[in-house]
This record gives structure tokens, C-alpha cells and sequence, in this order.
């Protein structure tokens, strides 16, 4: 049971990714990863939740394991940033590669953070 819903997680997680990417691209048309800041945000910040919720007993393992490893590990993803990353320096865009690792990494943790801090808040 466990491995149907880190599956069933993983597989709506990556669908919001692609989802996201594509309207984020249709809106913004900027060269610049925004949709893959924005996922990885989102799924940072829902996984904050997730820890302060699970932290607080207000959540099973099941659901735990659906929205931690299944959703948000599939919404997130550290490959794409890498891969665009390199392509950035790739392409001799060294400031901007640079500063997408630098808000990327901080917005991230920062999220996870906020997440969380919103359950003590509300708890």
C-alpha cells in the first residue's frame, strides 16, 4: 500500500510540475527557469506543512509518505534545476546561473521553513 501512494503522489506531483511550466512559460515568456522556481518552491512549502502537521501527530504515516515522498518529491525536482543551471553556464550566462543556485537554494529552504511555521501558528 505504501509504494501505490508514494506512486499515486509522485505521478500528481510531476503532472503540477508540468503543469506549472508550461503556464508559467505562456505567461511570462522570459528566459529564465520561473517554472521550476515556482514548483520547487510550492513543493517546499507544502512540505514544511507536511513536517509541522506530521510533527504535531495530526497525521498519519500514509499520508505522510503520499504528500512527502509521492507529491512533493515528485513536484519538486533538483534535476531539472541542475540541468538548467548548467545549461546557463553552458551558455555563458554565469550571473544569471549563479544567481538562480543563490535564490533557488534560499527560497527553497526558506519555504520549508515558512511551511512549518505556519502550523505552530495555526496549532
Amino acid at each position: 500500500m505504501k509504494w501505490i501512494l508514494v506512486f499515486t503522489g509522485s505521478g500528481l506531483g510531476g503532472c503540477l510540475r508540468f503543469w506549472i511550466g508550461e503556464q508559467t512559460n505562456k505567461w511570462l515568456n522570459i528566459d529564465f527557469p520561473y517554472g521550476t522556481l515556482i514548483a520547487n518552491f510550492a513543493a517546499c512549502t507544502i512540505l514544511g506543512i507536511v513536517i509541522g502537521l506530521a510533527g504535531n501527530q495530526w497525521m498519519d504515516e500514509k499520508t505522510r509518505l503520499f504528500l512527502t515522498i509521492g507529491l512533493c518529491g515528485g513536484f519538486s525536482t533538483f534535476s531539472t534545476f541542475s540541468g538548467e543551471t548548467m545549461a546557463m553556464f553552458s551558455n555563458q550566462k554565469m550571473m544569471e546561473g549563479a544567481f538562480y543556485i543563490i535564490i533557488s537554494i534560499l527560497s527553497c529552504i526558506g519555504a520549508v521553513y515558512f511551511g512549518a511555521a505556519l502550523t505552530r501558528w495555526f496549532s
